[in-house]
């Protein structure tokens, strides 16, 4: 990733034959991630060409040939395990019923399920460089995304409009601009996005970005913008740029969602001693009271009173 003032991110940038087929499959031979690939499930040019989900019990598989996938960033492939974890999920829920809530068991892959979410955040904490009780792992980006700006978001009549950059990620421009018609502003107004200098030069300077920040200090409520801009790759000086926002009293977010892959992480937190609690359910995350006891259960369930008394609270449920 380059920035307007950095040299060659790579000493072969300059070589002519960076851009030959035989010199990417030498860097791939080398690449100590390679092995993974094998891990996932790659589509055939035949599947994706092909008007059937399901291939012809004639078609010869022998000619079929793995596409070139470059689409990571809108959907990964799916893993070859996947599979495997949602036939378990649904057997669980096959057989146990409202138990898969909260009944750990022996033979599980994932956490109970209302301790699924916890599971998943404590698997994302070293890769975001958090601690778990910093993270949630729930919703999508643009659905986050609106519910932080529910928070951060207050436009007055001095302080209203949002900065972000021109060529943002297409369903963060568009949650900014249905922010700003919700509180019945006109985006043409509020909504300020930062251009290059260049039209021939996509990357935007720091400098470019706090001038624009400088010239509607007194006028903005929120700055949005993302780490690593996914049109171009660059990844933008967030500590400056924080420090200058916060310095004009200017709440900032910065959307991270492309950035644990390509870019270092570093924990604000000390590191957390290990965990010795199940993996479903770390100790940051333990309730002060004991999960609420499943119902006793017998052969038959029938229909009867819509409400389990006891425990931490009432749950509802078919009483059996």
């Amino acid at each position: 990733m380059l920035t307007p003032q950095s040299s060659p991110a790579f000493p072969w940038e300059e070589d002519m034959n960076a851009e030959k087929r035989e010199f990417a499959e030498s860097l791939d031979k080398k690449d100590s991630l390679a092995h993974f690939r094998e891990q996932f499930i790659i589509p055939t040019t035949q599947d994706l060409t092909r008007k059937t989900i399901i291939p012809s019990a004639n078609e010869d598989k022998s000619t079929y040939s793995r596409c070139t996938y470059l689409c990571g960033n809108s959907l990964g492939l799916q893993p070859k395990s996947t599979r495997t974890y949602v036939d378990r999920f649904l057997q669980t829920w096959a057989t146990k019923g409202v138990l898969g809530h909260f009944t750990p068991h022996e033979d599980e892959l994932t956490a109970p399920f209302i301790d699924m979410d916890i599971r998943a955040a404590d698997l994302m904490a070293s890769v975001v460089g958090a601690l778990p009780s910093e993270v949630a792992v729930m919703d999508t980006l643009t659905t986050n995304l609106h519910l932080l700006m529910a928070s951060f978001y207050r436009p007055t009549a001095e302080k209203y409009k949002i900065i972000l950059e021109g060529k943002a990620f297409p369903s963060d421009h568009f949650a900014v601009e249905s922010q700003i018609r919700h509180h019945n502003l006109d985006p043409n107004n509020a909504m300020i996005l930062i251009e290059p200098e260049d039209p021939r030069n996509p990357l935007l300077s720091t400098e470019k970005i706090i001038s624009v920040i400088n010239a509607h200090a007194a006028s903005t409520a929120l700055i949005l913008l993302p780490a690593i801009q996914y049109y171009t790759g660059q990844y933008f000086d967030i500590a400056k740029i924080t420090a200058y926002a916060h310095s004009k009293n200017i709440a900032i977010g910065w959307d991270c969602d492309s950035n644990p892959a390509p870019a270092p992480q570093a924990s604000s937190s000390p590191t957390p001693p290990p965990s010795t609690s199940p993996p479903y359910l770390p100790p940051s995350r333990y309730s002060p009271q004991p999960p609420c006891p499943p119902p006793k259960l017998e052969s038959k369930i029938t229909k009867g009173n819509y409400t389990r008394k006891g425990g931490l609270e009432e749950k509802p449920y078919y009483e059996a």
